[in-house]
């Protein structure tokens, strides 16, 4: 084997050492959040947000007195920018309001509730089955940004949306009856300026 050939190959060797470790320190400074960052997995991740932050929301949420009230007197746009929250740019926002009334029908998958005061006779509330992602962005604490891996970040909407129907929804389902009175406070998804007919409800008081 002649000195220009080893030369070659020894150059092809440390230039492949050399690629190799880069790509390894890369994964290594590589930024880390969401659920990575937390060393835990998306049910986890879920749970602690529930139970932390979300929890704290729940308890600010805007009136939907306050909500149509600005809504109708200074404009959807303006309203929608202060209260409530959206992925990227898209036409879905999400936000999270409280709701004060009557019950006045129930079934296996709704109640419809009569709301004292405010500009819509009734409000529909989902009491089935929930695959929208109102829970994990009505907050906007939870960024795309801070997952490694869209999987993640989906799967922590799906975890959120178990915990709902099973803390929220199925706790207290057997229990409402109609004329019953109700707090609750939803996810409302916000779809072109207008706001779905369908809310998911993330609190509920009963109030007899």
């Amino acid at each position: 084997m002649n000195k220009k050939l080893v030369k070659y190959i020894v150059l092809i060797v440390v230039a492949g050492l050399l690629v190799y470790n880069s790509v390894y320190f890369k994964k290594l400074d590589a930024p880390t959040s969401g659920v990575e960052n937390n060393n835990t997995d998306p049910a986890a991740f879920a749970r602690s947000f529930w139970n932390g932050a979300f929890s704290k929301a729940i308890d600010s949420a805007t009136t939907i007195e306050v909500f149509e009230k600005e809504f109708f007197e200074k404009g959807a746009a303006i309203t929608i920018s202060k209260y409530s929250h959206s992925q990227g740019v898209s036409n879905i926002a999400d936000v999270l309001l409280k709701f004060s009334g009557r019950v006045k029908e129930i079934t296996e998958d709704k109640i419809v509730l009569t709301v004292a005061n405010s500009r819509t006779n009734s409000y529909v509330f989902n009491m089935g089955n929930y695959f929208g992602n109102g829970v994990r962005d009505a907050t906007g604490l939870i960024k795309m940004g801070d997952f490694i891996n869209t999987m993640d970040y989906n799967m922590v909407s799906t975890e959120l949306n178990k915990i709902v129907k099973k803390d929220v929804v199925l706790a207290v389902k057997n229990k409402i009856k109609a004329g019953d009175d109700l707090i609750v406070v939803g996810c409302v998804e916000i779809k072109e300026g207008k706001l779905e007919d369908e809310i998911l409800p993330v609190k509920i008081t009963i109030n007899n």
